[in-house]
């Protein structure tokens, strides 16, 4: 099974020559992100962004997170202003390593550089580690692929030992999902929201009814509330 599904992946995609890749939960997709996916069509021809199927720390629940599905719809609207050079899609690989040589596979014209914050930036150096604590074996090829990892990085912040360090201005590093999930949630109107958000996107939100806390459980129940489940994404008609 591949572990990366594209949303409408055309033959003039495919042969991408420079290919600028995002890893998010993109719930939702703000301004902030949108800064990111400028700075990298800077220099690429397309930019890819990814949303991880699997969250080690994250726990999604409808409606006050965003489906899969839906985080797609948002992403698809800054592909329709962007003239079809955004692309989104989902991953099933959340380490680096591995999903750089799965994107060279879908992308094998492309050069792939990757955008992260400096978090993340600290966990690739770290490749390594992660293997280990997953019971992967750390091989030569994947010391390869991470060497060319480092080498072709936008990391949006301050991290000073970053080949392609971008510093953030102060009017997007404020930005967050969670601090719009939480401004919505006490019923933000649009003009507050259109701050950290695209109106077009927002509407994808206030359409889907999200960023509302999730409906209480039944008094008579003893687990505690479960996330709720997320539609299917592979057999989904938009994807490919």
């Amino acid at each position: 099974m591949n572990r990366v599904t594209i949303a409408n992946l055309t033959e003039d995609a495919r042969r991408t020559r420079t290919l600028g890749v995002i890893v998010g939960s993109f719930d939702p997709l703000h301004r902030g992100h949108e800064w990111m996916v400028r700075q990298l069509l800077r220099r690429c021809d397309r930019v890819l962004l990814l949303v991880p199927l699997r969250h080690f720390d994250k726990h999604p629940v409808w409606p006050a997170n965003a489906t899969f599905t839906q985080r797609l719809a948002m992403i698809a609207r800054l592909a329709e202003r962007s003239g079809g050079r955004v692309l989104g899609g989902v991953t099933r690989e959340v380490l680096f390593v591995r999903l750089a040589a799965e994107l060279k596979s879908a992308f094998p014209r492309a050069t792939i550089l990757f955008g992260m914050g400096d978090d993340t930036w600290r966990r690739v150096l770290r490749s390594r580690e992660y293997f280990a604590r997953l019971g992967l074996p750390w091989t030569a090829a994947d010391a390869r692929w991470l060497a060319r990892v480092r080498r072709r990085v936008m990391v949006f912040g301050r991290a000073g030992d970053a080949v392609g360090r971008i510093p953030v201005p102060a009017e997007v590093r404020d930005i967050s999902s969670s601090r719009i999930r939480a401004l919505a949630a006490t019923g933000a109107g649009d003009a507050a929201l259109n701050r950290l958000i695209a109106p077009d996107i927002l509407a994808v939100c206030r359409q889907a009814g999200l960023y509302r806390e999730p409906p209480p459980t039944s008094r008579s129940a003893s687990a505690a509330p479960q996330p709720s489940p997320q539609p299917p994404v592979v057999p989904d008609s938009t994807l490919c």
